[in-house]
This record gives structure tokens, C-alpha cells and sequence, in this order.
């Protein structure tokens, strides 16, 4: 193996690479797609020392498999830098002159059942609470800070949008008569796989719609944005005042670092943006009466199959599940249920699950 940290074939290769993926491939991909999948062949690169790619063969793969094993990353990394690398060598391999044993080869950096079950394990997202929430909605809303902040959380509550989206949606995006937002990647709208979403606000509490509705009167007659401004723009703090700025406020990390700021702010655990998606589905599921309702807050938030929900959001926190399974075993709520048919029954435990807050 070379010791050189760079060899101009790969280079030349790895850039043939990127532009298949982001010009001339099937489905064409985003540019930072590409650059994360270029990101894996940089890894096996570091592994191998820069030994040219022609070179790959099968005691390169068990060994590049090993090497993962032995870094402290997730495994569901190690999954992504596997198959990554073998699609790059697929690649490679089927476009130049390759020996059957190196296409052979490939099935090295196939991800081993262990790691696949592994990857598969769905932990338990935690989410904000109700009370949490009200810690965040009681923090005094006298500085543009705290008033794009309440607007931020609100927005989130009432549409359940990735942060992708909401970090380039632009004011035009959102119908604030209609209570819809249209989540258009035709518009700039980053969504997953560019699906295009329509969704309605779910009427939680009207104090959300308020703070949403002020902050984007704030930007129109305050700052003069328009339809096709930024919806959360940059804000700077200078001795002399405070400048909004035409500019998109940025990337997932950076609103990492305002939900993280805005938890500390209030005194809670620290949750990033995705957590409050979860907090957003989870109540909408408490109002959900009906096989339709069901499949409609599954589209409302940009799912095409509703068991997706089931699977990733409609978990109950640790300790209610095993609140509900202790009271199982118990006469607590259970002796006054004996004579209800199985309908009077499924509407019974709907309406004490509201009482209580858990959902249904």
C-alpha cells in the first residue's frame, strides 16, 4: 500500500465519481448526498493509505470491515460508509477493465446481520412535554430574539415541519388565512426526497397562531420582507441596534444551536428541532377519531404510508407505558368496564385517555 496522503489517479476517479452522481446517474442526487458518499470513499482511502482503487480485492474489504468495527462511530455510520463504498466500487469496477474476483469482492462490505439488527433497533426519541412547552411559551416575549424564537417553536407545533424545510421556507410559503403551508421544493423548499407537501396547521391552541402571525408582521411592516423573503431571516445585534438580514438563518446545525439555546434559556433538557416534530404528532395523534383522520395526519406531515407514524411517533414515553401496564394489573379502572361491548368499550378508553392527557 502507498503512504503517499494523495494519489492523483483516485482523485481524478473520485471526481468522475461525483459528477455521475450529480449530473448523469438515474436519480440524480444532491450535492451534499454526493459529497457525504465521496466522504466514505475518503475513509476507505484513509484506511488503505491511498493505494489506488484498481487495486481493491476482497482482503481489502474484510479488512476495511474490520477497521469500522474498531472506530468508535454508530453503527448505523458504519452502515452508511459500507454501503457507500461498495456503491462507489460498483461503480468503478463495472466501468473499467475488473477481474470477476473483485465484483466478488464487493459482498465484503455487505453490513453483517448483527449490524443490520442493530441499525433496525428503534430507540425511544424523547420529546418536550406539556409542561416544558409552557416553560418555553412563558418566557417574556420583549426583544425580536424572543419573538423569533416563540414563532419558531409555534410554527413547528402547528405544522410538524422537518427543520430542513422551515430552515428555507420563505414568508410566501405560508397562508396565514388558509392556515396552510406549502412545503414546494419547486420553491426552494428542502423536504425528504423533494416530496411536495401541503399542510394544514393543526389547531392545537390559538396562542400559537398569534405569535406566528406577529412575527410575520413583524418582518412585512417593520423590516419590509415580502412574499419571497426568508420566513426566520438572520438577525445581528450591533452597539447601535439590531439589523434583520435578507438571508436565510441557516443550516440544520445552526438551528441545533438556537433550539439548544432556547432550552437553556427556560431551564429544560435540550432538545433539537426534531423533537418537537415528535411533541407535534404526538398530540395531533391524541385527536385522531377515525381511519380518515388517520390517514390524513399522516399526509398533513408529509408520510405516504401511516404506518410510518406507528412506528416512529406514536410511542408512548417510558414511564407512561409502564404506568398503563401497572394499572393493568390492578382493579384500578378496570371492574366498571366488564359489561361494555367492545365498541363502548374502544370509546370509553378514547375519552379517559384525553382526560388524561396520553392519547388514544
Amino acid at each position: 500500500m502507498k503512504a503517499s496522503k494523495l494519489n492523483v489517479k483516485n482523485e481524478e476517479i473520485k471526481e468522475s465519481y461525483f459528477l455521475y452522481l450529480t449530473k448523469t446517474a438515474k436519480e440524480k442526487l444532491k450535492t451534499s448526498t454526493a459529497e457525504s458518499k465521496i466522504g466514505s470513499v475518503r475513509q476507505f482511502e484513509t484506511f488503505t493509505k491511498y493505494a489506488d482503487f484498481k487495486a481493491f480485492d476482497e482482503e481489502q474489504g474484510i479488512s476495511f470491515y474490520d477497521y469500522l468495527d474498531n472506530q468508535s462511530i454508530e453503527v448505523s455510520t458504519k452502515i452508511k460508509h459500507l454501503n457507500n463504498v461498495r456503491d462507489f466500487f460498483y461503480w468503478y469496477l463495472t466501468s473499467t477493465k475488473h477481474k470477476k474476483s473483485q465484483i466478488e469482492a464487493l459482498n465484503t462490505l455487505e453490513p453483517k446481520d448483527k449490524d443490520v439488527r442493530l441499525n433496525n433497533r428503534r430507540e425511544l426519541i424523547e420529546f418536550p412535554s406539556n409542561e416544558e412547552i409552557s416553560k418555553i411559551f412563558s418566557m417574556s416575549d420583549d426583544s425580536i430574539f424572543a419573538k423569533r424564537d416563540l414563532a419558531l417553536i409555534s410554527f413547528q407545533i402547528l405544522s410538524a415541519a422537518r427543520v430542513s424545510a422551515i430552515a428555507t421556507l420563505s414568508i410566501g410559503n405560508i397562508d396565514l388565512d388558509k392556515k396552510i403551508v406549502f412545503q414546494d421544493p419547486l420553491e426552494g423548499v428542502e423536504t425528504k426526497r423533494d416530496k411536495y407537501i401541503i399542510t394544514k396547521f393543526m389547531g392545537f391552541d390559538d396562542k400559537y397562531l398569534k405569535y406566528l402571525i406577529e412575527w410575520v408582521n413583524i418582518l412585512k411592516i417593520d423590516y419590509g420582507f415580502t412574499d419571497a423573503d426568508p420566513l426566520f431571516p438572520k438577525i445581528n445585534e450591533y452597539a447601535g441596534g439590531i439589523k434583520v438580514r435578507n438571508e436565510f438563518y441557516g443550516d440544520a446545525s445552526k438551528y441545533n444551536f438556537l433550539y439548544t439555546k432556547i432550552c437553556k434559556k427556560v431551564g429544560i433538557k435540550v432538545y433539537h428541532p426534531h423533537c418537537f416534530r415528535h411533541y407535534s404528532i404526538a398530540e395531533a395523534l391524541k385527536y385522531v377519531r377515525t381511519g380518515e383522520q388517520f390517514k390524513a395526519l399522516s399526509q398533513n406531515i408529509g408520510h405516504e404510508d401511516i404506518i410510518t407514524i406507528l412506528e416512529q411517533y406514536g410511542n408512548m414515553r417510558v414511564n407512561e407505558y409502564t404506568k398503563f401496564i401497572e394499572l393493568m394489573f390492578t382493579n384500578k379502572g378496570r371492574t366498571d368496564l366488564v359489561n361494555f361491548t367492545d365498541e363502548e368499550l374502544l370509546e370509553e378508553l378514547r375519552k379517559r385517555a384525553l382526560a388524561r392527557g396520553t392519547g388514544f
